[in-house]
C-alpha cells in the first residue's frame, strides 16, 4: 500500500499530471482542482468547432477521496461553407471526432486518458478516487 499523501502535495500531484495531458488548471479553494482542456476539431472560411473537455476534483481530507466530475462540450461558430455535408459526431468510449465534408479528421479527443492518469495519481497518492455524475 502506498505512503499517504497530504492535500495539498495531492493537488500538486493531481495539476502535474493534467498539464502532461495539456490541461490548463486552476485551484478552486483549497480543497479543489479545476481544468479545462480545448480543441478545434474543424474550421470553415468563417467560424470553427470547438470541443472543450473540464474536469473538477474535490478532495476530501478526513476520508482521503477525491471526487472526480468531468463534461465534453461542443461549440461552434460562424456560418460554414455554403455546401451540402453529411458529417457525423461521436462521443462514446471517452473520445470525440468529428468527420464529413467540409470537416476534416481531426486526431481525437482522448479525454478518457486524462481521467485514467487522475486517477492514477490519486490512487498513488494513498487516496480513494470517486467518479461522480454531473456537471463540474
Amino acid at each position: 500500500m502506498p505512503a499517504i499523501v497530504a492535500a495539498d502535495e495531492v493537488l500538486v500531484r493531481l495539476k502535474q499530471a493534467a498539464a502532461e495531458h495539456g490541461m490548463h488548471c486552476s485551484r478552486v479553494d483549497h480543497e479543489g482542482l479545476r481544468g479545462e482542456l480545448e480543441t478545434v476539431q474543424a474550421r470553415w472560411f468563417f467560424g470553427e468547432r470547438k470541443v472543450t473537455y473540464f474536469f473538477e476534483c474535490r478532495l476530501e481530507e478526513d476520508q482521503r477521496t477525491v471526487h472526480f466530475r468531468e463534461v465534453v462540450r461542443a461549440t461552434s461558430s460562424g456560418l460554414p461553407v455554403p455546401v451540402i455535408t453529411a458529417g457525423k459526431a461521436t462521443v462514446a468510449g471517452g473520445t470525440t471526432a468529428d468527420a464529413g465534408p467540409g470537416h476534416p479528421e481531426p486526431g481525437p479527443l482522448e479525454y478518457f486518458r486524462v481521467r485514467a492518469a487522475i486517477e492514477r495519481t490519486v490512487r498513488d497518492a494513498g487516496w480513494r478516487f470517486r467518479l461522480e455524475a454531473g456537471r463540474p
